[in-house]
């Protein structure tokens, strides 16, 4: 909400009352980042996030009243319950882990498979020497080419298996769609 997507502010999370320090870094707005605590976390933290004026690294210039865009103090007993979504101000929970139930997210890691056999548009005993395999979604795309690279397809060979990694982000309700591009030349150059 304070800065554009991109940039970074410093975040500091941290147990009320001066203990333990859970996170004492710099984020990229839009990014995840990671809170842990040695052993529980206390009841009342305290979230604070930093503007990081320009050309400046040292965390002590950095974390200073003037520079200081956002506090936020939680109360995250038991008698509370965490959500996944729940917003502390600028910061939302994406995924918690705990001993009961494991690891909790917002995002899906998801497989995607493929079996790649011969072109339908090229003729019958020629074969089709791949060059490039790109996954795209949304918001990333992905090249695969390493696992296709200089592989031939011929009308009679068994098809070519390779894959992809797809994270989902469940925290927006969105329609995914995945393109798949394959490029390949034949013997005589030309290009499918």
């Amino acid at each position: 909400p304070f800065e554009a997507s991109g940039r970074q502010s410093w975040i500091v999370a941290f147990a009320l009352g001066g203990g333990e320090v859970y996170h004492d870094k710099p984020v990229t707005v839009g990014d995840v980042f990671l809170t842990q605590a040695s052993n529980r976390f206390t009841a009342n933290m305290n979230i604070t996030i930093y503007d990081i004026p320009a050309n400046v690294t040292d965390r002590d210039a950095i974390v200073t009243p003037e520079n200081r865009l956002q506090t936020v103090k939680y109360h995250s007993s038991c008698s509370e319950n965490l959500y996944l979504k729940d917003r502390f101000g600028a910061v939302q929970l994406v995924s918690f882990e705990n001993q009961q139930q494991g690891l909790v997210s917002c995002f899906a890691s998801t497989q995607i498979f493929f079996d790649l056999s011969f072109p339908i548009n090229v003729n019958p005993g020629t074969d089709v020497i791949l060059e490039t395999l790109f996954l795209s979604t949304n918001d990333e795309s992905q090249d695969l080419s390493d696992q296709v690279r200089d592989q031939v397809l011929t009308s009679t060979s068994p098809p070519i298996e390779a894959s992809g990694v797809l994270e989902l982000d469940l925290t927006v309700r969105q329609n995914y769609v995945i393109i798949t591009t394959l490029t390949g030349r034949t013997e005589d150059g030309s290009r499918c």
